[in-house]
């Protein structure tokens, strides 16, 4: 019986991210892969220099998902199994051209959009106009307490955020009382400057950090204000934003009226039930896409051909990956 090819179609990268980048003429190495998708895969990478002093030259252990335990790293600064990268090579170290101090960053999300065709389509030009889509919003939201900041471009289709040591809203344990207070004041902070968040019902987008700060990370889908366009398509951009913030509310006290019932008001358990006509349009329209969607990557993972190129790297605990391997939450 012939042997089925893995399907590494569905991945952004074909094989595992650089070992090393270079971010404003300092060396990172890889920690680990977060997420890896069709559309982007995301990395942990720590300054070498910043490694060797806090563990004074000796292996360490490296940081799971926001924060759990993973992989160690051995004394080249590479995942174990992950050969080492050559600083200066042209297929291990990726420059970047970045306009901002980073010497108090010493850990660096970096996002690899996804550069490589798709059976033969051009996947390039989404990559580069969400580098630019997610440079604005950051420039957008730069100085806000609650959003990571923006470390500059790698190359035209990935760039590097500030990493946040903290743990997603959809691991446990869950919050302490109060955090969603603060998480509502992080949103309002975020929709004073003119950006609807848009992925708010995703708790992986949604950070608890240090002292039980939140932080919210991901704007690919986020939308901003757009005073530079033509005043009719700048109107109809404002009232997309206005609605989706509205949306984010609700998603907001969605996830507090789940996590923390009893410290949710009689108005926000009100608020957390509104549905508008678009959101119930948007549930029928999209369910029916999910369901195909994770049956189609359940039965490519059950027949062993759906393996990430960065499976080694990514070994910690991913609670949207289990829904459709699982079959929950269909």
């Amino acid at each position: 019986m012939a042997r089925r090819h893995t399907n590494t179609q569905m991945f952004a990268l074909q094989d595992a991210p650089p070992d090393r980048v270079q971010i404003a003429g300092r060396a990172y190495g890889l920690v680990r892969v977060f997420k890896h998708d069709f559309w982007a895969a995301t990395c942990l990478y720590e300054r070498e220099d910043a490694s060797r002093e806090s563990s004074g030259g000796s292996p360490r252990r490296s940081r799971g998902a926001w924060g759990e335990e993973g992989a160690s790293m051995d004394g080249s600064g590479a995942p174990p199994g992950r050969r080492p990268g050559a600083l200066g090579s042209a297929t291990d170290d990726i420059p970047g051209a970045l306009g901002s101090a980073t010497d108090d960053i010493p850990r660096a999300v970096v996002k690899f959009g996804r550069a490589r065709d798709f059976c033969g389509i051009p996947m390039r030009w989404a990559a580069r106009a969400q580098q630019r889509h997610e440079e604005s919003i950051y420039g957008q939201l730069a100085g806000v307490r609650g959003v990571p900041r923006w470390m500059g471009r790698l190359g035209d289709t990935a760039y590097a955020l500030e990493y946040i040591d903290a743990r997603p809203l959809d691991h446990p344990p869950a919050p302490a009382p109060g955090f969603f207070d603060r998480l509502r004041d992080l949103f309002d902070a975020v929709h004073a400057r003119g950006v609807a968040l848009t992925d708010a019902n995703k708790r992986s987008n949604i950070l608890i950090g240090p002292g039980e700060q939140p932080y919210v990370v991901d704007f690919q889908l986020s939308l901003r204000l757009r005073e530079d366009l033509p005043r009719p398509l700048a109107r109809l951009v404002a009232a997309t934003v206005r609605y989706i913030m509205q949306r984010d509310l609700y998603h907001l006290y969605k996830h507090k009226r789940r996590m923390a019932p009893d410290e949710v008001t009689s108005e926000e358990f009100e608020l957390s039930r509104r549905r508008s006509g678009l959101h119930l349009l948007h549930r029928k329209l999209t369910k029916p896409y999910r369901t195909v969607r994770r049956g189609f990557l359940r039965k490519q993972h059950e027949t062993g051909r759906l393996q990430s190129p960065t499976e080694q790297l990514e070994d910690h605990h991913q609670p949207e990956k289990e829904k459709w391997r699982s079959g929950s939450g269909e």
